[in-house]
């Protein structure tokens, strides 16, 4: 999980999987907004998934 440069974006992973999850925090940081689902990490990085999982 991490934070994008300017800090409008969290990102998070799954552990059972290699999904990604953008959310947008910096417009409402109650309430954050799923704005962006990553089906092919694998695919379109060659990654397995972030090694910090």
């Amino acid at each position: 999980m991490g934070f994008t440069d300017n800090r409008r974006c969290l990102w998070a992973g799954r552990l059972d999987d290699s999904r990604m999850f953008v959310f947008d925090v910096g417009t409402d940081p109650a309430k954050p907004k799923l704005v962006k689902t990553i089906f092919d990490l694998v695919g379109n990085s060659g990654y397995v998934g972030p090694h910090t999982f």
